[in-house]
């Protein structure tokens, strides 16, 4: 699993960069939405599920979750 930054994407909290993630699981994907752990407050934004019938590929994974990160 790689974290990746939201080029521009921040936390309503602190204003630091939102990074986002996603993982590969036997029935879909783990796509989750954290603040920046070195500089923010390091709290998870958002975790959800994509069903592997929506989702099929990591590429599909990866345009979820960052589109997810862009909507906070």
């Amino acid at each position: 699993m790689v974290l990746r930054r939201h080029p521009s994407a921040t936390c309503n909290r602190c204003d630091s960069a939102l990074y986002y993630r996603y993982l590969e699981e036997s029935t879909g994907w783990q796509i989750s939405v954290t603040c920046d752990p070195e500089k923010g407050c390091g709290r998870d934004v958002v975790s959800k599920r994509a069903p592997r019938h929506h989702v099929d590929r990591p590429e599909e994974a990866r345009a979820v979750a960052k589109r997810l990160a862009g909507e906070l």
